[in-house]
C-alpha cells in the first residue's frame, strides 16, 4: 500500500527503494 501511494506521488525509484528500506527499519 505504501509503494502504491509513493508511486501516485511520482517519488523515483530510488527514493522509493530508500523509503522501504527505512521502513523495514523501522517496524
Amino acid at each position: 500500500a505504501t509503494s502504491e501511494v509513493m508511486k501516485s506521488a511520482a517519488i523515483s525509484d530510488d527514493d522509493l527503494s530508500v523509503v522501504n528500506l527505512s521502513n523495514a527499519f523501522e517496524s
